[in-house]
């Protein structure tokens, strides 16, 4: 983008300006988009802790200047002039957009409906139980070994991957190519040091699931194991939803109902 754009030191006017130039940075100072609107917060994880540390900062001035936490003052009638002050400072170096536009409000709706909520139901950082992914085959630590040297080897490769497609400018199909390369290489290194299919399925997932990392490396490596443990620990069954007028679970106004198949061996 043009850094005028979301740049207001691009929009400053100088004294050599001609009035053409003038006008122009004047109206692009009126509409630079310098911060996220409020909703975005809950998109980028810096920016609501960005956002978060300031009405921090701010109830604090608040609470030591008026004793008022910065909500009170908000809501308040009759301010002083010193609150005045500090409500026109709070909102003017508000790191984020604050504004009545569409997805503000809608996000506003939201968070007052969940506001009573708990919201323990929905959280992420909760332990995700990956056993019920693997196999009761056992692995030497030793190959354990092997194959994390591959999966380190992997996130380099894809580390640079990432930063030369940046610099070069790549098209999307050179990009599946080269990724494809990267993949079916470390499938086959993991195939010449773990050959037993589901004894390096149950490796790959105590790698992967027990940092805070991508899963994918696990997926790509063993996906069809994995599926298989799955089918393994259900009898070999599985449920799908279908489209019934009698059926008793309802989604966006049509009935369905839920139908067992099983996988033969063979399948």
């Amino acid at each position: 983008m043009q850094k005028n754009w979301y740049n207001n030191d691009y929009n400053r006017v100088k004294d050599e300006d001609d009035e053409e130039t003038r006008k122009y940075k004047e109206f692009n100072s009126r509409i630079v988009s310098n911060m996220k609107p409020y909703f975005m917060c809950y998109i980028y994880p810096q920016t609501m802790k960005l956002y978060k540390k300031y009405i921090k900062e701010s109830n604090s001035k608040s609470r030591m200047d008026f004793r008022l936490s910065i909500n009170d003052l908000l809501n308040k009638d009759n301010l002083t002039k010193p609150e005045k002050e500090m409500l026109e400072y709070y909102y003017a170096f508000m790191p984020v957009g604050m504004g009545s536009s569409l997805i503000n409000r809608i996000c506003r709706k939201v968070e007052n409906s969940f506001a009573k909520t708990n919201t323990n139901v929905f959280d992420a950082k909760r332990q995700f139980d990956y056993s019920i992914l693997k196999g009761k085959t056992e692995y030497d630590p030793n190959t354990y070994k092997k194959v994390f040297a591959i999966y380190e080897k992997y996130n380099s490769n894809l580390q640079q991957l990432t930063i030369w497609t940046k610099k070069e400018h790549v098209t999307s199909d050179d990009l599946v190519w080269r990724y494809h390369l990267l993949e079916t290489k470390c499938i086959e290194d993991c195939d010449k040091i773990c050959p037993n299919d589901d004894e390096l399925c149950n490796i790959v997932l105590d790698m992967c699931y027990t940092k805070e990392k991508t899963k994918q490396f696990a997926w790509e490596m063993c996906g069809k194991s994995i599926i298989n443990n799955l089918l393994r620990a259900g009898d070999n069954t599985m449920q799908y939803p279908v489209n019934d007028d009698d059926g008793d679970i309802t989604y966006r106004g049509h009935n369905y109902i839920m139908k067992n198949y099983r996988i033969e061996d063979d399948e």
